[in-house]
């Protein structure tokens, strides 16, 4: 009995240990912490450090809440995809083109996919009356997205929503910070975005985001003159030299003057 009480006593103290540098963190960095481990497709990451010790799992009540009220939506979307929770997490490609969803969500809560290559989100269907995906719902998705979220992506597809020039300036704001660096694919089409938009992501272009953006889909906006423009504008001083392919309504002339620099009207 002697032997097994010291053997306990041994553990505890090493327990006791193993708990002593987190006690002298700050509630705002275990906060931090939490935040960073919040991922609902891995929930024990948060659930094992809440779990440390009591000082921790009182910092956490908030993050544990989140955690607890994002698996019902982290549930549609594994649902929506035909995927497990392990299934979505090492996944390379994930559509949910044409789903619908009681409302829209926030895929940066728990898209921290490290190996996911394509996101598929056309024809993105919210609520009985069938919305799309709207600026405000772009601008939470570009939140994190500016945080480092998917910096693996090569191919983005946002393609038939109701994305106008609040949503893509949004977007540029993401990727002039750094977001989607591999990105080779961004599908615009069949949106309401205008010059206003374009405008806002030549400029992001012009400081090195999207540096390997081989095609792009505008097809179907409200582009005009000035937009168009611009484009050109920025083609002829070198901003997009990666871009190959590109679809945009244009006249016959300025068809003539994208070929100019190569580029290829789909």
């Amino acid at each position: 009995l002697l032997d097994k009480s010291g053997r306990m006593r041994k553990r505890r103290q090493r327990a006791l240990a193993a708990t002593q540098p987190l006690l002298i963190l700050s509630e705002d960095t275990f906060t931090i912490l939490g935040r960073h481990l919040l991922n609902v497709l891995r929930p024990k990451q948060l659930v094992n450090f809440a779990m440390t010790c009591s000082a921790v799992l009182a910092s956490q009540q908030g993050e544990l809440c989140k955690l607890r009220s994002l698996h019902v939506t982290a549930c549609a979307l594994c649902r929506e995809a035909g995927m497990s929770f392990n299934q979505m997490s090492i996944a390379r490609c994930i559509s949910f083109r044409g789903c619908r969803f009681d409302h829209f969500i926030d895929l940066g809560h728990f898209i921290a996919l490290p190996k996911l290559k394509i996101l598929d989100l056309a024809n993105i269907k919210i609520g009985d009356a069938g919305l799309k995906i709207d600026d405000a719902g772009l601008k939470a998705l570009c939140d994190t997205l500016a945080m480092g979220a998917l910096t693996g992506l090569t191919v983005l597809n946002l393609a038939g929503n109701n994305i106008g020039d609040a949503g893509l300036s949004a977007l540029s704001e993401a990727l002039a910070k750094g977001a989607l660096p591999l990105l080779t694919r961004l599908y615009l089409d069949d949106n309401n975005i205008g010059d206003l938009g374009m405008s806002a992501f030549l400029e992001a272009l012009a400081k090195g985001a999207l540096a390997k953006l081989e095609w792009l889909w505008l097809g179907g906006n409200q582009i005009g003159d000035l937009g168009m423009s611009a484009l050109l504008e920025a083609l002829a001083m070198g901003a997009i030299t990666s871009l190959q392919f590109l679809r945009i309504r244009a006249t016959t002339q300025l068809q003539d003057q994208f070929q100019v620099h190569g580029i290829h009207l789909i």
